[in-house]
């Protein structure tokens, strides 16, 4: 143990001189600087954006709130007031609810899919839910990505970590003291050990530094940073273990240099690109204006379907709402109105379901490859810490469904019983909560797990190799 430490001591010693310290230091300070400022501004514009909908919304709320209690119904307008602000088709379509999904306080440092899904919502009745929209965007960003804190660990780390490793062992053997440090010291296991912990050292504090200025940032209390800090330091294992092994085969500092590019072109760019192409679908899927088409040609032709063909529809989903004057209803009414909503709903539910039977498939692919994509694993990992993964954007979408039905029987209370709003009504409207994805803990471990199992492997295949090779 004493060695060990006078090896660690020697080896900081040594890098404190080494040339490339300084520029790769500084390199990943002023990188993760600029990644913090664009992580920083997308959340802010987005959390400015969801506070600007729930202030119209409240708006409303209130407006209309203090019209209700405060109308004259000693007056014609007062009444006329009472009458439209009680009426429940008048209060759903003026008090279209809002469900928004709110960036989670590490969603700064890995951007994920928040750029990219939809993350709120303004429902009503003949509202149905169609994934995603087709929005111009600027081609800019779309070619080069997020540069968000993830985007630093996953793609520049490894390179920056072979700029100061890749010749740890090979510097002996060109200097020709390879010789004299096996005389000495009888294995070369512990000085590459020695070598290897500092450098993971030095980048695993490089790269939770800004997590203390997030923590600042934020008020100090951040959900996830445990998660977070836990995949950094298995991620950086992998690379320096999996870098460990092409040292152990002792070649050159050249032949080490190309090697390890290669395996970082290998893991970051051409596996992610074979399972990208593995899982796309064979059809491209419904694009959105064809859906918004199908639902107008939906709604032309079921107006004119008898108002009796119409509620028997709706019965047969609802029959709680049947009562004995269940047909008693002019054209129109809310009731009929109600039910041909939600017979189009009920269309486009089917017309979308081969698409979302798609979407789910091309997600379980996606998951199930990435055992054989590390690097794409560790960013799928960062994401679900700071909830920016597609797995929470599913969710999010499910939760907004659930609460459109909801939202829906909550108002059919109102048109089949004959009831009107009242203040207290409006307070008792449901609100949209959203709640974590299930699991996220566990999948994460599972993750981590996987790449320290990998670890394990490259550690123990490049001290197999040392050891037979050379018998050090």
């Amino acid at each position: 143990m004493t060695l060990f430490l006078k090896l660690l001591a020697f080896e900081w010693q040594w890098l404190l001189r080494y040339r490339l310290l300084l520029p790769v230091t500084c390199l990943v300070i002023m990188t993760a600087g600029c990644a913090l400022y664009y992580g920083n501004a997308v959340t802010t514009e987005r959390r400015h954006a969801a506070d600007s909908v729930y202030a119209d919304y409240q708006h409303r709320f209130d407006s209309l709130l203090l019209k209700l209690c405060t109308a004259d119904t000693l007056t014609g307008e007062g009444k006329t007031t009472l009458k439209q602000l009680s009426h429940p088709v008048v209060v759903q379509f003026q008090l279209k609810p809002v469900t928004v999904l709110p960036a989670a306080p590490l969603s700064m440092l890995s951007i994920g899919m928040s750029d990219m899904e939809p993350w709120q919502h303004r429902l009503e009745l003949s509202w149905s839910y169609m994934h995603g929209e087709e929005k111009i965007s600027n081609p800019l960003k779309l070619l080069t990505g997020n540069f968000d804190l993830s985007f630093l660990l996953i793609y520049i780390f490894p390179l920056l970590l072979m700029g100061i490793t890749y010749n740890i062992l090979s510097r002996e053997k060109e200097l020709g003291t390879y010789t004299l440090i096996l005389v000495q010291q009888k294995s070369i296991l512990p000085l590459l050990t020695a070598r290897l912990l500092l450098r993971w050292l030095l980048f695993f504090v490089l790269f939770t530094l800004p997590l203390l200025i997030v923590s600042l940032m934020q008020g100090g209390n951040i959900d996830g940073i445990g998660n977070w800090m836990l995949i950094t330091a298995a991620y950086l294992t992998f690379w320096s273990l999996l870098l460990f092994l092409v040292i152990s085969f002792n070649r050159s500092s050249a032949f080490n240099v190309i090697l390890m590019t290669g395996i970082w072109l290998l893991l970051l760019v051409l596996l992610p690109a074979l399972s990208r192409y593995g899982t796309d679908e064979n059809t491209p899927g419904t694009q959105t204006a064809t859906v918004a088409a199908e639902q107008r040609e939906q709604e032309w032709a079921l107006w004119d379907l008898p108002q009796k063909q119409l509620l028997d529809s709706f019965y047969a989903h609802y029959p709680r709402y049947k009562d004995s004057h269940a047909y008693d209803t002019v054209s129109g009414s809310s009731r009929r109105t109600t039910a041909y909503y939600d017979l189009v709903a009920r269309r486009m539910e089917r017309f979308t379901a081969q698409d979302e039977a798609a979407r789910q498939k091309d997600l379980q692919a996606l998951l199930h490859s990435y055992r054989f994509n590390p690097a794409v694993y560790a960013q799928s990992l960062f994401n679900l810490a700071a909830h920016t993964d597609a797995t929470d954007y599913l969710h999010y979408e499910e939760e907004v469904k659930a609460f459109h039905r909801q939202w829906k029987e909550h108002f059919f209370t109102y048109f089949f019983h004959d009831r009107n709003f009242t203040p207290e009504d409006y307070h008792a409207l449901p609100t949209f909560q959203h709640k974590a994805a299930p699991y996220r803990n566990r999948r994460i471990y599972n993750g981590v797990g996987y790449l320290l199992l990998l670890s394990a492997i490259c550690g123990a295949a490049g001290t197999f190799i040392l050891k037979k090779k050379y018998h050090s």
